[in-house]
Formats: structure tokens, C-alpha cells, sequence
């Protein structure tokens, strides 16, 4: 639906307006269209008679925003020297505009004789409206407002020329047909004639220079040009025979502009389908990470199962085995130390099949020393193996972090780095499990070996007690001998 309004405009005492709108209600202020002090002054004064004959024509874009969003408005209106109501200030106006709203003056800016005749009486159509509000608000002979604008109603015009345009006329803007808010440049065109005002104005529309400028004006008052360029030396004044010229330079300018931007349009357009096949492409291979991630920890988990019966194993192998250690180790060092004292070899006070017995628990004792430590030695290397394998996972993480952050633009950052984090915190968990359980063991392992020792010891002290007896004896009876001889 296409939004347009029109109506009356003026300072009566301040910038007032009376609005009648096209297509829908238009719920946008008109503040936009009130002239700063630093363009209103280029005005003609009010006190000469003839101002009422010498119009300002103005065609601007503004930026408008309301509860709704932003809107982007063309303005064609027009404005007359007057004074404020119980005052003689100049500077002042009144005047009409014809607005729309999102939208361009597609037709009006095409070169034949339709579009000049639509625009000739679009700006006829504004000057009639002008010259209503001066008849019925302002005081002929001071050229004061003696009443006020607002609340007024606007009648629709006999002609219907702003319904005919808003219907027939305009085309929607496009992403080249407006520039920014910070567009605040002005263009006087000074024509010398009131026909050239209408050409002038369909040139401008026909080579888009509304596009470079905010408020572009037309007149056929050299007066308004000299004050124009007293009050403000930034502003543009050009004459209409120099108008094509001008137009001409700008609309390569544009053209060019237009040609880089749709170019970068584009651009932007093939990036974000490659930026949509790589997030489509990485999702499958993270979530092929995803699986071999959990691969890796099922494996882990088997892992730290054989390290469970290997070390149940160990235990049973020292439960086995530590008695025949210390059982050997401790007669050999008692018998040795009993025996120590008597001549001759203390071989003679232990029966051969003792000695051999001794020899083969002391040779046994010292392999399976031997296996003991080199299954603790692969426990030890099984306990690395699984830092080794943590160490991996966390590696695995960081390149599925990293896929997240590059390739998807953090579009799976949150949850990727969220379960990384909490799969890092079981590893952590379940190599920490692991170690408490290595200790565990080990510390159960330690206290059976010393349960053995005790039991050991009390048994090695009763076979050397016998020994030592049997050694007594054996010395009774020899020095019974040696008496006897």
C-alpha cells in the first residue's frame, strides 16, 4: 500500500501543519519540513509586495523515525515570505508540501510529455494550496498570520492530482535511491523562468541528485541566490543552463557508485552462501568429532577396566608370592646370624634338603621380585598410556572449539564449548577416580604385605628357634664326645 499526505504549512507562531493523508493513517511528524533559521532568511522580505509572487521550491529526503520503525520521506513543497501572528520577525513562512513515503517519483522523473504535464500541475496544485492558506490566514495588507494553522482539516483537492500520482506514479526506493542521515548538503538551482523551475525539477528526479543532497531548491530570484550564499557559504548555487552539465558529472558519480555497491551487494550475497555451505559442511564433521570423541572415551573407559584386573592381579601375585620373599630372605639372614658364632661352615648345622630348600625360595623369591616390579613398571606405563589418551581428548576439544569459533562464526560456539567443558571435567573426574584407585589398591597391597610379614615373622622365628636348638644339640652332643674320649 502506498503511503503519501499532503497539506498546508506555516509560522503562525511556530512551524504549524494541516495534514490530509493518502493510502492509510501516516503516523510520522512533519518537523522535517520547517526550514532552519540559516536557510529561511534567503527568503524575500516579507514587506515587499511581490514576495507573494516569488516561490521557494524545494525537493528534500529526510530520515524519519516514529513507534512504527523508520521511514525514509520525498518532499516536494513549496514556501512564501510572510511574518508570525502579533509579530514583524522575517525569516518566516507559509507554504505546502506533497509527501511520500518510502517510495520515489518513479514517473515524473521520465523524459515526455505526460510525466512534464503530471509534475506542471503537481506544483500548480501546491502553489493553489498556498494561496488558499494566505486568503484565509494572513492579513493582505501587513503579510502577518492573523489565525492559526493547526487543527485545520485539508480538503481533498478538486484536481486529485496527489491521489493520481500516489496511485500512478511512484515506485518503491531502492538500497541505492537514499543515502544516510548524514546527508545534510544543500543545492540552490536558480532558474529564470517558471518553466525552467519544472524542468529543473525533472532533471534533478530524472539523474537522482536528491541522492547526493538533502534539500535541493529551485527559484527565479537572484535575490534568494545572493542571501543564500551570505548566510551560508557551504551552500551550492548553480544556474539552470549549467543544470545538464552539472547533472551530468553527478550521475556518472552515482552510476559508479551504484555499480560498487550492487558489486559489493553481491559480494556479500556469494559470501553468505559460502559462509551457509561451510556451517552446513563443518556440522557433519563436527558431529563426526563428536562420535570419535566418544569413541575415544569408551576406549578410555576399557582401558582403565584392564588396568582394574591387572592390578587385582598384581595383588593376588604379591598376596602369593611375598611370603616366599620374606620367608627366604628372613631365614637366610637369622640362620646366618645364629649360626654365625660357631666354626666351620654353618652349612654342616642345616640339613641339605633345607640348604636346597633356601637356595631354590631365595631364587624364586628374586624372580618374582623381578615380575613384581615389571608389572608395577606396566601399571606405571598404563597410567601414563591413559594421560596420554586425556591428553588427546583434550586435544580433540580444542580442534572442535576451534571449528566452532572459525568455521560457524560461534553459531555452535555455546554448545560445542559447553559439552568440550564438561567432557573435560569427566576425564578429569575419571583420571582422578583412576588414581584414587591405584592408591587404593596400592595401600591395600601394602597393608597384606605387612600382615604377611608379621605372619611371616612369627613363623620364621619358630623354624629358626628350631633351627637353633637342632644347632645346640648338635654341640651337646659333640663336646659329650669329645668328654667321652
Amino acid at each position: 500500500m502506498v503511503l503519501a499526505r499532503y497539506g498546508l504549512m506555516g509560522c503562525p507562531t511556530g512551524f504549524q501543519t494541516a495534514v490530509r493523508n493518502i493510502g492509510g493513517k501516516i503516523d510520522l511528524e512533519l518537523g522535517h519540513l520547517d526550514l532552519p533559521n540559516d536557510l529561511a532568511v534567503a527568503l524575500p522580505s516579507p514587506d515587499d509586495s511581490s514576495s507573494h509572487n516569488i516561490p521557494l521550491f524545494c525537493l528534500q529526503r529526510n530520515i524519519v523515525s516514529s513507534l512504527e520503525g523508520v521511514s525514509r520521506t520525498t518532499a516536494l513543497s513549496v514556501y512564501f515570505s510572510t511574518k508570525q501572528k502579533e509579530s514583524y520577525r522575517s525569516g518566516t513562512f507559509y507554504g505546502a508540501f506533497f509527501e511520500i513515503i518510502n517510495q520515489q517519483f518513479n514517473k515524473l522523473a521520465e523524459d515526455n510529455p505526460s510525466s512534464y504535464e503530471m509534475l506542471k500541475d503537481l506544483m500548480q496544485e501546491l502553489l493553489s494550496l498556498a494561496r488558499l492558506q494566505f486568503n484565509k490566514l494572513i492579513d493582505k495588507n501587513t503579510n502577518t498570520y492573523h489565525s492559526f494553522l493547526d487543527g485545520r482539516s485539508v480538503e481533498m483537492t478538486t484536481s486529485g492530482v496527489f491521489e493520481k500520482i500516489a496511485q500512478e506514479s511512484l515506485a518503491p526506493l531502492t538500497v541505492m535511491d537514499f543515502q544516510g542521515r548524514e546527508n545534510t548538503k544543500v543545492l540552490v538551482i536558480q532558474c529564470s523562468k517558471s518553466t525552467e523551475l519544472i524542468q529543473a525539477v525533472q532533471e534533478v528526479l530524472a539523474n537522482k541528485l536528491i541522492v547526493s543532497y538533502q534539500r535541493i531548491f529551485f527559484h527565479c530570484s537572484e535575490e534568494i541566490s545572493s542571501k543564500f550564499l551570505i548566510k551560508n557559504k557551504d551552500i551550492r548555487i548553480i544556474h539552470f543552463p549549467t543544470l545538464d552539465n552539472f547533472s551530468t558529472i553527478l550521475k556518472d558519480i552515482t552510476e559508479n557508485s551504484s555499480d560498487t555497491a550492487v558489486s559489493l551487494i553481491q559480494q556479500i550475497k556469494k559470501g553468505k552462501d559460502t559462509l551457509q555451505k561451510i556451517i552446513k559442511d563443518n556440522e557433519h564433521s563436527i558431529m563426526e568429532l563428536h562420535q570419535q570423541y566418544n569413541q575415544k572415551i569408551d576406549n578410555l573407559h576399557k582401558q582403565l577396566g584392564e588396568k582394574d584386573r591387572n592390578i587385582i592381579e598384581l595383588q593376588k601375585g604379591n598376596s602369593e608370592n611375598s611370603d616366599l620373599i620374606n620367608f627366604a630372605q628372613a631365614v637366610i639372614t637369622q640362620a646366618k646370624e645364629k649360626i654365625q658364632g660357631h666354626t666351620g661352615n654353618y652349612a654342616r648345622f642345616i640339613s641339605r634338603d633345607d640348604y636346597e630348600n633356601i637356595r631354590s625360595i631365595e631364587e624364586r623369591g628374586l624372580k618374582v621380585s623381578q615380575n613384581i616390579y615389571s608389572a608395577i613398571g606396566k601399571q606405571e606405563e598404563g597410567l601414563v598410556a591413559v594421560r596420554q589418551t586425556t591428553k588427546t581428548l583434550l586435544m580433540i576439544q580444542s580442534v572442535i572449539w576451534f571449528l566452532s569459533v572459525v568455521a560457524l562464526g560461534g553459531v555452535f560456539f555455546f554448545l560445542i564449548d559447553n559439552f568440550g567443558r564438561d567432557q573435560n571435567r569427566k576425564l578429569g573426574e575419571l583420571e582422578q577416580s583412576f588414581k584414587d584407585y591405584v592408591s587404593t589398591e596400592i595401600d591395600k597391597v601394602t597393608t597384606g604385605v605387612n600382615n604377611h610379614l608379621t605372619a611371616l615373622s612369627r613363623q620364621n622365628q619358630i623354624t629358626v628357634d628350631a633351627t637353633e636348638k637342632r644347632v645346640n644339640t648338635f654341640s651337646d652332643k659333640e663336646k659329650e664326645t669329645k668328654g667321652k674320649k
